[in-house]
């Protein structure tokens, strides 16, 4: 989570843009969420069997901090969530996505029925 936050931070405050930033974790791997709420590296056990390219622990306090000034909030996706974007994206492109890179579109999903 925390480097595409950095670098999707440092783009929305170069164009000046009030856009809000989610920051994506597997619910099977929530360190970056957990320490991004808790305001210090927190690490946690990886469960997660799709989205294992995201099951990583943070490295630095600064990383947050740096986040916070762009307003992210952060949401968790289940593998489940995860698969049925990984299919969704199958059904209309005929591409195949692994289940890290279809974080985004089931968080995008997860949020629109909420």
């Amino acid at each position: 989570m925390a480097p595409g936050i950095c670098s999707g931070c440092g783009g929305a405050q170069w164009h000046e843009s009030e856009t809000t930033l989610v920051g994506v974790v597997s619910d099977g791997a929530p360190s970056h969420k957990l320490s991004f709420e808790a305001g210090r590296v927190n690490r946690s056990a990886v469960t997660t069997t799709i989205a294992d390219g995201v099951a990583s622990t943070p490295r630095r306090r600064s990383d947050r901090d740096h986040a916070e000034k762009c307003g992210t909030t952060s949401s968790a996706v289940s593998d489940d969530e995860a698969r049925e974007a990984c299919g969704f994206i199958f059904h209309r492109t005929h591409n195949t996505v692994e289940g890290a890179g279809a974080l985004a579109l089931a968080a995008a999903l997860k949020r629109r029925t909420e």
